[in-house]
């Protein structure tokens, strides 16, 4: 049965998107996951020209991912996108990494909101003009990961700065949502996010950081091998995040007993 719904993209993981371990870095992860939509919509006809010639575009609202196992560099991925609906102003949007087996990988949740790229308000969803075709509710995944709360706590473990520059803004002349992932993971413990198996993700961009626009970095160590990231503007908070790491190993463990 064909699934009007679902788009999929297929490729081959580049060395140059994987990091230290050959795995591939949170912010490529971000990257397919906003191709595989824009090229959705393209090939409903909903273009970034025409959408914006209606005075209307997507902006990453929160994001929310589960990771199974990361891709490595040569390795055949498939990636499947659907719609979920809106709820409130909110549109939904689900992501499935797979290899080449079919063995998931990555599972990804995104909220967006429409947006008027002039006065940068938010568009409601009824006054989107056009029809998505949503994934029905019983196909859907279950995790309602993109919903997660974030509730920062732990001590500060590094404060930093980064100044929004030309390489991290996008079409929406903001800084893009995928740079938010290297800044995150660049503010962790290297051990860290070397060293231990990413497990979940969760981010929630407030306001816009734009050209010039210093953010004022603050990674936390949370309980139960999680760590917090959040930026700030002179406005108020940029963004916040969590993410997590699976428990080591037993022989991971017994390894660094020996030394």
């Amino acid at each position: 049965m064909e699934r009007i719904h679902r788009y999929t993209m297929k490729f081959q993981v580049p060395y140059y998107e994987c990091d230290v371990n050959d795995k591939m870095r949170l912010s490529f992860v971000l990257k397919h996951v906003q191709q595989i939509g824009t090229e959705q919509l393209d090939r409903m006809g909903l273009t970034y020209e025409k959408l914006w010639e209606e005075k209307q575009c997507f902006v990453l609202a929160k994001l929310g991912m589960k990771i199974y196992r990361m891709p490595v560099s040569d390795e055949e991925i498939t990636v499947y996108s659907s719609p979920q609906g809106t709820r409130g102003a909110q549109f939904l949007r689900e992501v499935t990494f797979a290899s080449d087996s079919g063995e998931k990988l990555i599972e990804v949740q995104t909220i967006w909101l429409l947006m008027d790229p002039e006065s940068r308000k938010i568009v409601r969803p009824q006054e989107f003009r056009h029809t998505l075709p949503a994934v029905p509710p019983q196909e859907q995944m279950t995790g309602d990961y993109g919903n997660q709360r974030i509730k920062v706590s732990g001590p500060v473990i590094w404060q930093g700065e980064h100044l929004v520059m030309y390489s991290d803004i996008d079409i929406n002349h903001h800084m893009n949502n995928t740079v938010y992932a290297d800044i995150i993971t660049d503010a962790l413990p290297y051990e860290v996010i070397t060293g231990q198996e990413m497990e979940t993700f969760f981010i929630q961009y407030h306001r816009e950081a734009v050209l010039g626009d210093c953010v004022h970095i603050t990674s936390r160590e949370g309980e139960d091998s999680c760590y917090y990231v959040v930026g700030e503007k002179e406005a108020g908070c940029c963004f916040e995040s969590k993410i997590s790491f699976y428990p080591p190993k037993k022989e991971e463990l017994d390894l660094a007993a020996e030394y």
